[in-house]
C-alpha cells in the first residue's frame, strides 16, 4: 500500500506543478473599460424595474443583468456637491463643496485622476450648468466636454441626444491600446420638465416621467456604442443619480430644501457580466461607495481617507459592507437664512437635525410621515449625539466662484441663494 502511494505522489506533484505553470503562462485579463452614467434628479420609482408602470426598457434591462440597489443614499440633494462625492468617495463635510457654485478644492483626489495615472484615457460629457469645468470637476479628464450651446438658453443644459452624440464620437475615435473611463451626465429630468412630445407621459408627473423615458432611449444609443468600443476588454457600467425629485412630497416640488427620502434615495446599478452577480435589493449603499467600488473591481487600491467603502464582495454575491449614512443640505440657510439640515441613517432609523428634531422608522414608515422623536427619545438622542460629533468636528467649506455671470446663471436655474 505504501509503495502505491509513493509511486503516485510524485505524479500528483508533477501535475500540480504543470497546472501552476500553465496558469502562470495564461495571459492576464485586460483591464476593464469603465462607463459611469449619472442621470440628474432620477427617482427610483421613475424606473419600470422598480415601479412596474414606467417605460424605461434600457435601464431596466441593465438593472436585470447587473446589481440594482433601488434605494441607494445620496449625501446631498444638489448636483455639484453630490457629483463631487460620487467621484471622490467623500462626504460634503470633508470635500467642502456644500452648494452649487462652489469650486472643488484642488487637493481633493478624484476617481478620474487615479484612473488617468493608471493609464486610462478619460473623458467626461456633462449636460447641466452646475457641472461646468469652471467649478473644478474637470481635473483628471483628458477631455471635459461641457459644451451647452443649443437654443437661447443653451448654457443651462444640453439635451440627452447631443450629449450621447458627443460621447459616442469620442468612444469611436479613441485609440484601442488603452483602457478608457467615460462619465456621461444627463440633466433632462431636472426641472423644468419639457420632453419631446412623443415622450410625454400621462398623469400629473407626465413631464418628469417623459424626460426619464427620453433619457432612457438615448442611454440605449450610448450603451450600443460603448459595448462596441470595448475592443475585447470587459466593460464595467455604473448608472446612478445625484439625487431624486420630491414631486410634491413633504410639500417640496423639486429638491434641495429637505433631506427626506424623496430626494435622498436614488437607483444605483453595477453591471459587469461574469463578475457581478445579477440581483435586486433595497440595501442602503451610498453614492460615496461608488468610487471605492470601481477601484476595488479594477483591483486597484482604495482612495485614501475616503468615507465610502468598496462593496465588491457584495456585488460578487457575498456580504455587503453597509455603513451608516450622513446627509445634509445647506439650501435652507443659503436661500432664507434658516438652519441647514443634517441627517443620519442607520438602516432602521433616520434622524434629522432640524429646529424640531425628526426621527423616522424608515423600515415601517417608508414615506417618513410619523415623527417619532418624542416617542423614541433615547434613539433620537443617540443618533443626534453621533451626528453632532461629526458636524462639530473639523469640516471644510470650499470657496465660492467669483464669476458673477456664473452665479447669475445658477440663480436662473432656481438656485437663488447660491454662494
Amino acid at each position: 500500500m505504501r509503495a502505491i502511494v509513493f509511486r503516485r505522489f510524485p505524479r500528483m506533484m508533477l501535475l500540480t506543478a504543470v497546472t501552476a505553470m500553465l496558469a502562470a503562462c495564461k495571459p492576464a485579463e485586460p483591464q476593464a473599460n469603465v462607463l459611469l452614467i449619472t442621470v440628474d434628479t432620477l427617482r427610483p420609482d421613475a424606473l419600470g424595474v422598480v415601479d412596474g408602470q414606467r417605460e424605461t426598457p434600457v435601464i431596466d434591462e441593465l438593472a436585470r443583468s447587473g446589481r440594482l440597489f433601488s434605494a441607494a443614499v445620496s449625501p446631498v440633494p444638489l448636483t455639484l456637491p453630490s457629483h463631487t462625492s460620487i467621484l471622490s468617495g467623500l462626504l460634503p463635510v470633508h470635500h467642502g463643496v456644500r452648494d452649487n457654485g462652489q469650486t472643488v478644492p484642488a487637493d481633493i483626489p478624484l476617481l478620474q485622476e487615479r484612473l488617468q495615472h493608471e493609464g486610462y484615457r478619460t473623458a467626461a460629457f456633462v449636460s447641466g450648468f452646475p457641472l461646468q469645468a469652471m467649478f473644478g470637476l474637470d481635473r483628471g479628464f483628458d477631455r471635459y466636454d461641457d459644451d451647452m450651446h443649443d437654443g437661447e438658453q443653451g448654457w443651462v443644459e444640453r439635451r440627452a441626444e447631443d450629449t450621447v452624440t458627443a460621447t459616442n464620437a469620442w468612444l469611436q475615435a479613441r485609440k484601442a491600446d488603452q483602457p478608457w473611463f467615460a462619465w456621461t451626465h444627463f440633466y433632462d429630468p431636472h426641472d423644468p420638465y419639457a420632453p419631446p412630445r412623443e415622450f410625454w407621459r400621462p398623469g400629473p408627473r407626465g413631464g418628469y416621467d417623459g424626460e426619464v423615458t427620453y433619457t432612457d432611449y438615448w442611454i440605449g444609443k450610448l450603451l450600443e456604442v460603448a459595448r462596441q468600443a470595448s475592443d475585447g476588454r470587459p466593460l464595467l457600467i455604473v448608472l446612478t443619480a445625484d439625487h431624486g425629485e420630491a414631486l410634491g412630497e413633504h410639500e417640496e416640488l423639486t429638491h434641495g430644501f429637505f433631506v427626506y427620502d424623496s430626494t435622498m434615495r436614488v437607483p444605483l446599478i453595477f453591471s459587469w457580466p461574469g463578475r457581478i452577480v445579477p440581483a435586486q435589493g433595497s440595501e442602503p449603499v451610498q453614492l460615496i461607495d461608488v468610487a471605492p467600488t470601481i477601484l476595488q473591481l479594477l483591483d486597484l487600491p482604495p482612495p485614501e481617507n475616503a468615507d465610502g467603502r468598496g462593496i465588491g464582495e457584495g456585488l460578487a454575491g457575498g456580504k455587503l459592507d453597509l455603513h451608516p449614512a450622513m446627509m445634509e443640505t445647506w439650501l435652507p440657510w443659503t436661500y432664507f437664512g434658516w438652519a441647514p439640515l443634517t441627517g443620519w441613517l442607520d438602516r432602521q432609523w433616520k434622524f434629522i437635525d432640524a429646529p424640531e428634531a425628526e426621527l423616522y422608522d424608515v423600515l415601517a414608515d417608508a414615506h417618513e410621515t410619523r415623527n417619532l422623536a418624542r416617542q423614541q427619545a433615547a434613539v433620537a438622542d443617540r443618533l443626534g449625539v453621533t451626528l453632532d460629533t461629526l458636524t462639530t468636528a473639523k469640516q471644510r467649506v470650499a470657496a465660492t466662484s467669483q464669476d458673477d455671470e456664473a452665479m447669475q446663471r445658477l440663480r436662473s436655474l432656481g438656485y437663488v441663494g447660491v454662494g
